[in-house]
């Protein structure tokens, strides 16, 4: 058997039938009457089988056929239902990641701990449909989302995710887990518990009765702390990682969209934080600052053009941040994406 699509190496080859999706499976049970070996050959090469899929034959199905058929389809069934992945399992996840079901959840939390002024999320279908936006207006509350395909922007929520992930998988209790997380003093002296609800939690930890009095943390030393902490981790990040500020980009202007490998116009600039509308050949398009490199300079945005603010600034791909720009001679070379090609400066002994 020859091919030109190589994930059917595997999938018809060595992979086990119950790592198989249910409609190759089935597929493979149909082969299981033959003895075959299967190939990797391009695609310019199997004339034969790109003339027939021109002009495909019409074959009704032999009884024989239509028995294997059932018998196939009865025993991938078999095999999905004791699978731990199941049918139904699926079906409650899916219900789970629904907007109403979102909604439901953050309710209870906004009646336990009052309605917050800002909501930052992705931009998954549960919290960017009208459902969530209109939720958003009746409890009062302003919803940002991250730039796509940009998950640094939200990186304080993904950073929070991992850490319990790892709790829950290293820990034989989870609860104990989390409740030794949650008492767990931070760097500004008091634990997410004494922040949150003003007094100590007794844990499986030894503790003087005296510490478990409730007492109010002083709200502008954790906040200067906080302030003083995040600045100094910020200025050692963009120190290691030689961060800069980017400058604006005006509508109009001509840009290379790094995730599609196009070029592309900006339309305008986002609400959110150093995101832009653009227009490119996939369509109009939002994206982070980042994913955009000017395809030429000009004297009016080099010269005016106000630089993005670094508050919250967390570069991590130097190969997609690009350079400053300069205004050069037309004869100045280039690179194929538009960066300005700057020669080394040499000590001149």
């Amino acid at each position: 058997m020859e091919t030109d699509h190589k994930p059917l190496l595997s999938l018809l080859g060595s992979q086990p039938l119950d790592a198989l999706p249910p409609r190759i499976l089935r597929f493979r049970m149909r082969l299981m009457h033959y003895s075959y070996s299967i190939a990797h050959v391009p695609g310019k090469c199997l004339w034969t089988a790109d003339t027939l899929s021109r002009a495909p034959m019409k074959k009704r199905e032999t009884p024989d056929e239509k028995e294997l058929f059932e018998d196939t389809n009865i025993y991938v069934d078999m095999i999905m239902e004791n699978l731990p992945a199941s049918t139904a399992y699926l079906d409650e996840l899916r219900e789970q990641l629904k907007w109403d079901n979102v909604i439901h959840h953050l309710k209870p939390i906004f009646a336990r701990h009052g309605i917050l002024e800002t909501l930052v999320t992705d931009n998954r279908p549960q919290f960017s449909g009208m459902a969530f936006a209109a939720f958003a207006e009746s409890y009062g509350f302003r919803h940002v989302t991250s730039s796509p395909k940009y998950p640094q922007s939200n990186g304080e929520a993904e950073h929070a995710v991992k850490t319990v992930k790892g709790l829950l998988k290293k820990a034989a209790d989870p609860y104990i887990a989390l409740l030794a997380y949650r008492a767990t003093p931070l760097q500004n002296g008091y634990s997410p518990a004494q922040l949150l609800m003003g007094r100590r939690l007794c844990t499986t930890v030894p503790m003087l009765p005296a510490l478990l009095t409730p007492a109010l943390p002083d709200g502008e030393v954790v906040v200067l702390k906080e302030k003083e902490k995040k600045m100094r981790d910020a200025q050692r990040y963009n120190l290691r990682h030689r961060a800069r500020s980017l400058d604006r980009l005006t509508p109009g202007k001509e840009v290379w969209v790094t995730d599609q490998g196009a070029t592309g116009v900006v339309v305008s600039s986002h609400p959110t934080p150093r995101s832009y509308i653009v227009d490119g050949p996939h369509g109009t398009v939002r994206r982070n600052r980042r994913h955009l490199i000017p395809m030429e300079s000009s004297p009016e945005q080099s010269g005016g053009g106000a630089a993005e603010q670094p508050l919250g600034y967390a570069p991590g791909q130097s190969s997609a941040e690009p350079p400053k720009q300069i205004t050069e001679p037309t004869s100045t070379p280039r690179t194929r994406s538009g960066r300005v090609v700057v020669r080394p400066t040499r000590l001149d002994l």
